[in-house]
């Protein structure tokens, strides 16, 4: 038997917007976000180990598991990163702002957990998404899998997860 496990952004992970805005935060530098809109999903390391445990156990055999996640604007994580590490430590209190660059060229400002063509085949379960061989009984909408309209992640989980990786996966 085989499953996928399809990831949003795993906030903390190796490469992830985290790292990035963390050194930069380290380095007194502006957390650069290249557009206002831009959204992503995001799911904590522990999400994302929970769900390949949870998936081994309800897998039959060839189908995709997505986390129902919540998205988040860029501009508001880094916002968020400033506060929580400001309020931490002191020596970073008011060194960093979010400062707006331009767009790259054909940088998505949004991103989808499916696909058109895996929407037929998509059903809710337990939490997440399951893409199968059988056609879903429910009508989707592929606006339901976006992160511009996605249910937004609280600002309280939002802190409790970057002070998770302050205290267990960010060295100093």
């Amino acid at each position: 038997k085989f499953a996928i496990v399809r990831f949003g952004n795993v906030i903390g992970s190796r490469g992830s917007v985290f790292q990035i805005f963390q050194n930069q935060i380290k380095m007194k530098k502006p957390l650069t976000v290249t557009d206002k809109r831009m959204t992503r999903f995001i799911m904590s390391i522990s999400e994302a180990s929970s769900m390949i445990l949870k998936v081994t156990k309800i897998m039959k055999d060839g189908e995709t598991f997505i986390l129902k996640m919540p998205s988040i604007r860029i501009e508001d994580l880094a916002g968020g990163m400033l506060r929580v590490y400001g309020s931490r430590f002191p020596i970073y209190r008011n060194t960093s702002s979010v400062k707006i660059s331009k767009s790259r060229e054909r940088e998505r400002f949004h991103e989808f957990l499916i696909t058109k063509e895996e929407l037929p085949f998509c059903h809710g379960i337990n939490g997440m998404y399951k893409i199968s061989k059988i056609v879903g009984r429910k009508n989707l909408s592929i606006k339901e899998f976006s992160s511009e309209t996605a249910p937004r992640i609280s600002q309280s989980k939002l802190y409790k997860t970057i002070n998770e990786l302050i205290d267990e996966y960010i060295s100093y």
